[in-house]
């Protein structure tokens, strides 16, 4: 059994497989020499942890009069943490009362999560961006997660009540 393989199986078994399960079993066992491989050829390479990975709800967000949006994070990684920067910024142009949007930022802001756990974060948005929910009714959101391990991007949409509309 290659190198390669035997690691694909490794990895199926922590996400849950059955298939590397049983791969997995058997590798811990200390089969290599029961499967014809050499005493030397039968660990697998050391490998380093994957990196942390954000996590952002999928669900539309009502903003609060104080240009305040509560987003749900997590950070799903074996060990460390996720923190960094947060940018809500329009996902497309749109077009609100005659006016046409193009993308730009509508918020920064700054977060830090435990390696397996979510938190609430309050997000304000900057005033352009408030007043343009209160036009439009509706926005398309793109939230970007800036962390040393990557950029994670999740578009949601950002509503507020009729009775906060602008006239």
């Amino acid at each position: 059994m290659s190198a390669k393989l035997r690691e694909r199986r490794v990895r199926r078994a922590a996400a849950g497989g059955l298939a590397g399960w049983t791969a997995c079993v058997v590798l811990a066992a200390g089969a290599p020499a029961a499967l014809g491989q050499g005493p030397g050829e039968g660990t697998p390479p050391a490998t380093a942890a994957p990196a942390p990975t954000v996590v952002v709800a999928p669900r539309d967000l009502r903003m609060s009069l104080a240009r305040v949006i509560v987003l749900r994070l997590g950070c799903l990684g074996p060990a460390g943490g996720c923190g960094g920067r947060l940018e809500a910024r329009l996902a497309r142009p749109i077009e609100a009362r005659g006016r046409h949007w193009a993308p730009f930022v509508l918020g920064r802001g700054r977060f830090g999560i435990g390696a397996g756990l979510s938190r609430f974060i309050r997000f304000r948005f900057y005033p352009a961006g408030a007043r343009l929910v209160r036009l439009a009714g509706t926005i398309p959101v793109t939230i970007v997660a800036r962390t040393p391990q990557g950029v994670f991007l999740k578009t949601i949409h950002v509503y507020v009540s009729p009775l906060q509309r602008l006239p």
